[in-house]
C-alpha cells in the first residue's frame, strides 16, 4: 500500500461516487440520469449537472448522427453471410 497509496487516492477521487452519481439512459428521446437511491444533496446535484451538460452538449443529437454513420457504413470488417444454395 505504502507504494500505490498516492496512485489509490488519486483512483479513490476518480471513482467517487458522490462526484460521478447517475447512470445514463440512452435509446430515449431526451436526456435521462437515474440518480442512486442513496444519494445525498451533493451527488444528486452532480446527477442534474451531467443532465444539463448532456443538453448543452446537444448530446442526443451527436448519438444519433454516430449511429446513423454505423448503420450506413456498417462495422468494419463484418461481411454479411452467403446464403446456402438449396438444391432443387
Amino acid at each position: 500500500y505504502i507504494l500505490a497509496r498516492n496512485a489509490c487516492k488519486k483512483l479513490r477521487a476518480r471513482i467517487e461516487p458522490r462526484r460521478y452519481n447517475g447512470a445514463v439512459f440512452l435509446g430515449l428521446g431526451g436526456i435521462c440520469v437515474k440518480s442512486h437511491g442513496g444519494a445525498d444533496a451533493t451527488s444528486f446535484a452532480n446527477a442534474i449537472s451531467i443532465a444539463v451538460d448532456m443538453v448543452m452538449q446537444d448530446t442526443n443529437k451527436a448519438i444519433r448522427s454516430g449511429v446513423a454513420g454505423f448503420a450506413q457504413s456498417g462495422p468494419a470488417g463484418i461481411v454479411a453471410p452467403q446464403q446456402a444454395a438449396i438444391p432443387s
